[in-house]
């Protein structure tokens, strides 16, 4: 257990999976003009005066070409088990990469039959991270700076989105999902984007279209407004999702950490049919930042695969 340190006051709890420390940052504080030193694996951070809002974690992804995410945040999913969607990639780490001028990118690639995927030789290799196990928070605002030249290609099914901590114990969709970005191969669009939440009691979606000359494959800040009684999908600064405690009737798993998912899936049921030309690969997606404002962040040992 990594315990985080700042100013002001922070309890710990008990654990929802794994070993996780609670640290608490208020958005008050924040708007006072703290800031954050970079997180260091095994390390604590410390705030330090700023003139202007500052994050309580972020992730500015700078790093050597070539070099893998920060590991004191992200692990690298394998596997080719679909996703229970059906879909085509086999996930490996070497699919997500630094590009040295600060970007992450997630790439998704034709393959010979290298892996062994849930329906036989695999034809696709991409990636997927996740901050499972190793960090996880609770309320405040998340923003992720992304752009997806593969947006409106068939078989691209790119996400942004989260799941409760208790994953494991309790299964999906009881531990709760938080959609805050998709794109899907299917629709054929490079303007249409998608927020939603899934629940036992439910699931609540909304699309929403950027215009066509600044579509999403182009940069765009996807954002989560994250409060004890709802959770707010936007883009851009304009909110296109809202969803209330009550909504999806007694169920309201967002009262616990989440973690964090970046991955470009293959085919399956809204990636749709891929493309049988090789010229159509590799389909890209880039992010250039993570941040997250106020709320509780968590730092964990607990399971990260």
């Amino acid at each position: 257990m990594s315990p985080l340190r700042a100013a002001g006051t922070g309890t710990t709890r008990s654990p929802v999976t794994g070993n996780w420390t609670r640290r608490s940052f208020l958005k008050g504080a924040i708007a006072g003009g703290i800031g954050v030193a970079a997180v260091g694996a095994g390390t604590a951070f410390a705030l330090q005066g700023n003139s202007g809002p500052s994050p309580t974690w972020s992730d500015e992804f700078n790093g050597s070409a070539g070099s893998p995410p920060d590991p004191a945040f992200w692990s690298a999913v394998v596997n080719g088990a679909g996703g229970g969607n059906q879909e085509l990639e086999y996930y490996v780490p070497s699919a997500n990469v630094l590009d040295g001028n600060g970007d992450l990118v997630i790439t998704a690639s034709r393959n010979n039959g290298s892996y062994h995927a849930w329906y036989g030789p695999s034809q696709f290799t991409s990636g997927k991270i996740w901050t499972k196990g190793k960090l996880a928070f609770r309320y405040g605002r998340l923003e992720v700076r992304a752009a997806y030249p593969c947006a409106g290609q068939r078989g691209a099914w790119p996400g942004i989105w989260l799941l409760g901590t208790n994953y494991k114990d309790v299964g999906w969709p009881a531990c709760g999902e938080i959609d805050i970005f998709e794109s899907f191969g299917d629709a054929h669009s490079s303007t249409q984007i998608s927020g939603a939440v899934h629940t036992t009691g439910g699931s609540k979606d909304q699309l929403s279209q950027l215009p066509a000359r600044n579509d999403a494959t182009n940069f765009h800040v996807y954002s989560l407004d994250w409060n004890p009684g709802s959770v707010e999908i936007g883009v851009d600064g304009h909110t296109y999702l809202t969803v209330k405690k009550g909504d999806l009737g007694s169920v309201w798993p967002f009262d616990q950490p989440f973690f964090l998912i970046l991955n470009l899936a293959i085919g399956g049921t809204r990636g749709g049919s891929v493309p049988s030309d090789d010229a159509s690969f590799p389909y890209v997606g880039r992010f250039d930042y993570v941040r997250l404002y106020g709320g509780e962040l968590y730092r964990g040992t607990g399971q990260t695969g």
